[in-house]
């Protein structure tokens, strides 16, 4: 015997987990924005919170934790010891009854700490001494202290980065262990012996010839001396410094931009607080300066699409001599029905500007996550990528189009409740608008259905929650919830339902939800 249903509408349309009043809601928002690194055999306690998230509040994960961490489907408690390293990446969800939101992460977990520095050279009687200690692996940053022995009088360990500094009051030999303890209290250690030298007769270290420079081209030498009782004092006393060449007679740094070729030839005196002096002659070579590469950003393209991860990179036409630093600063000009500035357009490292180094001679930017990318967010616009290094000529902007374009649909679903159903649809509008929701039902086989195709029209309600300035942190993200009541029969007779929603530039892909 066939069945008939009749299905209708249970009230007006509700966007983005308003009630059903043609109001718009946001959707759930999960906390932190980033988990920390860690490091492997340490225990890593972590609550994730759920802003907006209604009693009972469930979570559930996708993608891979941390080996070794689990996470607790009540509370949002990410816990356990890591026992594998490597990277890790899974998007966490929070859900109450009508609303969900969603945030990934990655986490590295790193192996255990190690102090690489060996050994240290030995210190001066009277004369500044500054080392640092080098720490790999583990997960910074890394805090320092003396576990055993006693150092030298004067000298003292910094905390926070690691430096043994200071100036010696005695000589000697002494021993001493130093622990150093990363984030997730790893810790390492290592024993050392340091000695520091009764004074010896002052003398000039540096050699000659100088390192050469080039005209145009920042140059940059400290001269150094030892023995005799710091501090020194340093001037020129014969022949004369390239032009543009400074000595600083404190520091003995010889620096700036020389502004003339050739080979040229001058004494350096050197005075110890003692006013014991030593001169010494020095030769230094400017060359002509040398050509200046061009830079440009590489897989950077004229157009792309919303909810896109481009990775790009930064090149010169050919290797400089000296290392290059800068900046990459991202801006967006929105171009929707109703503008806003998508948050969630930003680069891989967080934020809207990531820092970069060229080393000398070398073409491709190290930037500090590789590789390095930008999100192009869910609002239609104009993102821009502005550069400013310290290259001569190194600065210049690069744009992308992302061009307003039919709605997307990433997930439907359908959920029963007491008079018949609801239908669960999120996606995005870059256009930051929508005009409706079409709904195609198939009835299972021996069953008919009186109405098979229902449209909604969203161009109210979408209108309301773009506009309200709380809707602009979730860029063109939507979040639709459409009741329908069964008035004749029982959904069990529907075998499917398929979803379009239309936007003023055209309609998304068809997305099919079973019951």
């Amino acid at each position: 015997m066939t069945t008939t249903l009749r299905i209708r509408l249970g009230c007006a349309v509700c966007l983005a987990l308003l009630p059903c009043a043609g109001q718009v809601q946001a959707a759930i928002k999960v906390g932190p924005a980033t988990l920390p690194d860690w490091t492997i055999g340490m225990p890593y306690p972590q609550t994730l919170t759920a802003t907006g998230c209604t009693t009972p509040c469930s979570w559930s994960r996708s993608g891979t934790l941390p080996t070794g961490l689990t996470l607790d489907s009540a509370s949002g408690s990410l816990s356990g010891t890591p026992s594998a390293t490597g990277s890790f990446h899974f998007t966490v969800t929070a859900t109450s009854l009508l609303q969900s939101g969603s945030q990934s992460y990655a986490v590295a977990i790193n192996p255990l700490p190690s102090i690489t520095t060996a050994s240290l050279p030995g210190g001066q009687l009277g004369t500044r001494y500054s080392q640092t200690i080098a720490v790999t692996n583990g997960t910074a940053p890394y805090k320092y202290s003396v576990s055993s022995g006693a150092l030298p009088a004067g000298i003292s360990l910094d905390s926070s980065t690691g430096v043994l500094s200071g100036t010696p009051g005695v000589a000697g030999s002494f021993a001493f262990t130093v622990l150093a303890t990363d984030q997730a209290a790893a810790s390492a250690s290592h024993a050392y012996a340091l000695a520091i030298n009764s004074l010896s007769a002052l003398a000039i270290t540096t050699a000659s010839p100088l390192p050469g420079g080039s005209v145009g081209v920042a140059y940059a030498l400290t001269l150094a001396a030892s023995g005799g009782a710091p501090p020194y004092s340093w001037s020129v006393v014969g022949g004369s410094l390239p032009g543009g060449l400074r000595l600083n007679s404190t520091t003995g740094v010889m620096g700036g931009d020389p502004s003339t070729a050739g080979s040229f030839a001058f004494t350096v005196r050197v005075t110890d607080q003692a006013l014991a002096t030593l001169s010494q002659t020095f030769s230094l070579a400017i060359s002509a300066a040398p050509a200046i590469p061009s830079m440009s950003l590489a897989n950077v393209p004229d157009t792309a699409s919303s909810a896109q991860q481009v990775s790009f990179g930064l090149v010169l036409s050919s290797g400089y001599s000296v290392a290059i630093t800068g900046q990459i600063t991202l801006s967006f000009q929105p171009d929707a029905a109703a503008q806003a500035d998508d948050p969630s357009i930003q680069f891989s490292t967080g934020g809207r500007t990531t820092g970069f180094t060229i080393p000398a001679r070398a073409t491709d930017a190290v930037f500090t996550v590789s590789p390095i990318a930008f999100q192009t967010g869910t609002v239609a616009g104009t993102i821009t990528l502005a550069v400013t290094s310290s290259l001569p000529g190194g600065t210049f902007t690069r744009s992308v189009v992302v061009s307003r374009g039919g709605p997307v649909i990433q997930t439907a679903t359908v959920t029963p409740n007491a008079s018949g159903f609801q239908v669960r649809v999120t996606g995005f509008s870059n256009s930051r608008e929508l005009t409706n929701a079409t709904f195609h039902f198939t009835a299972a086989s021996g069953q008919t259905v009186q109405t098979s195709d229902l449209t909604v029209s969203l161009s109210s309600v979408a209108s309301q929650w773009f506009s309200a300035s709380g809707s602009a942190q979730f860029g063109g993200q939507v979040l639709i919830v459409v009741p329908f009541t069964v008035q004749q029969g029982s959904p069990s007779a529907l075998t499917s339902v398929a979803v379009i929603l239309q936007n003023t530039q055209g309609a998304s892909l068809a997305v099919t939800s079973n019951f």
